[in-house]
C-alpha cells in the first residue's frame, strides 16, 4: 500500500492526472447471504380507497407506473417524471379531482392516494422530501396533513435517496387497498425509529354562500375549513420524541343555493312551458276533431243515402209535392 500511495502522490506532483497506477491487493469474497440479509423493507404504509371503479383504475395504473423505481444514492424522485403525464391512451379514467380549488372530472383522478401513500412510506424510511405540496381540501384516505397532492405538470411530489444505498420501491393496488413500499438497507440507525402523525389545529368557518341558477348546479350545504399541525415521532432506545414537522391549512367547501328569484324564474319558466304544451295539446285535440268532422262530411256528400224504395216507398223522410225524385231510369 505504501508503494502504491508514492505512485499516486507522483502522479499528482507531475501533474498526470490521467495516469494509471497499478496495486496488488487480496480479494475478499462477499457472502450473497450476508448481503441478502441487510436488504428489507424498510418502510410500508397503505391506505383505503372508494369503491369507485374509475377511480381505482387510475390508483392501479399509478402503483404499476411507481413499482419497481430504483434510486441509487444521491438520486432525487419525480413523481410526475416516473407516472408521466395521465391520459385516456394510457388507460387513465376521468374521475373527481380538485384542479385550482374546485371539485371536477379529470383524467387520472384520485392518483393523489398513491402519491400520498409513498410519501408516508418516504418519511418512516429516513429519507428526506425535497417538494411537496397539501390538498386545498382535507383528504379522507390518510389523515389531513399527511398528504401529498399532484398534478400535471405540477405541483410534484419529490425526495431524494441520501442514503449510501440504492433504495427500491414497491407499489400495487388490490381489493381497494393501495400499499407502497420502501426496499433495501435500512436509512435510520439501528433501533431508531420515524413515525408520522397529524393533529387539527383548529376548524375554519364555512365559506360565505354562493348564490346560483338551477343551470349552474345542485344546491350544496358545504364544509368548514381546517388546520392540522403534523409532527415527526422519533423513536429511539425506547424513548419518543414529539418534533413539529410541518403546518397544513385546508380550505372549506363553499355552499351553493339558489335565490329567490331564481326559484321563482324557473317555477314559472316551467309553469309557462306546462302551460304551452297544455295548450298545443289542446289546439292539436280542437284540430284532429275538425278535421274528422270534415272527414265524414266529405264522405256523406260523396255516398248519399237513399232508399232503394223511391219517394213513396219506406223513406222515413216526408216528401212535399216539391220534391222531385227520379224513379230511376225505366219508370
Amino acid at each position: 500500500m505504501d508503494a502504491t500511495a508514492q505512485d499516486i502522490l507522483n502522479a499528482l506532483n507531475n501533474k498526470e492526472f490521467s495516469s494509471e497506477i497499478s496495486t496488488e491487493g487480496e480479494k475478499v469474497p462477499a457472502s450473497t447471504a450476508s448481503i441478502k440479509d441487510q436488504y428489507k423493507i424498510i418502510a410500508s404504509f397503505t391506505t383505503k380507497t372508494t369503491s369507485n371503479e374509475l377511480r381505482n383504475t387510475n390508483v392501479r395504473l399509478a402503483a404499476e407506473a411507481v413499482n419497481g423505481t430504483v434510486l441509487q444514492p444521491g438520486e432525487e424522485f419525480s413523481f410526475n417524471g416516473v407516472v408521466g403525464q395521465r391520459t385516456a391512451e394510457k388507460g387513465y379514467k376521468a374521475a373527481a379531482a380538485y384542479n385550482q380549488g374546485e371539485v371536477v372530472e379529470e383524467v387520472g383522478g384520485g392518483i393523489c392516494q398513491i402519491s400520498s401513500t409513498l410519501y408516508n412510506a418516504v418519511f418512516r424510511s429516513g429519507l428526506t422530501t425535497t417538494y411537496r405540496r397539501s390538498h386545498t381540501f382535507a383528504p379522507n384516505y390518510v389523515t389531513p396533513g399527511t398528504d401529498a397532492t399532484v398534478s400535471w405538470p405540477g405541483p410534484d411530489f419529490k425526495f431524494v435517496n441520501d442514503s449510501k444505498h440504492a433504495i427500491g420501491i414497491r407499489a400495487w393496488y388490490s381489493n381497494q387497498t393501495a400499499t407502497v413500499q420502501t426496499y433495501g438497507i435500512p436509512v435510520l440507525p439501528s433501533g431508531v425509529k420515524w413515525e408520522l402523525e397529524s393533529e387539527k389545529i383548529k376548524d375554519l368557518p364555512v365559506p360565505a354562500v354562493q348564490v346560483i341558477t338551477p343551470q349552474q348546479g345542485k344546491e350544496s350545504n358545504g364544509s368548514a375549513g381546517s388546520e392540522w399541525q403534523a409532527y415527526k415521532i422519533i423513536t429511539k432506545d425506547g424513548k419518543t420524541e414529539k418534533v413539529k414537522d410541518h403546518y397544513v391549512s385546508y380550505k372549506g367547501h363553499t355552499p351553493k343555493k339558489y335565490s329567490a328569484n331564481a326559484v321563482e324564474s324557473s317555477s314559472a319558466a316551467e309553469s309557462t312551458a306546462a302551460s304551452s304544451a297544455a295548450s298545443m295539446e289542446s289546439k292539436a285535440s280542437e284540430t284532429k276533431a275538425q278535421e274528422s268532422k270534415t272527414q265524414s262530411t266529405t264522405k256523406a256528400s260523396e255516398n248519399p243515402v237513399v232508399s232503394n224504395d223511391g219517394p213513396v216507398g219506406n223513406n222515413s223522410v216526408p216528401t212535399t209535392e216539391a220534391d222531385v225524385i227520379s224513379g230511376g231510369p225505366g219508370t
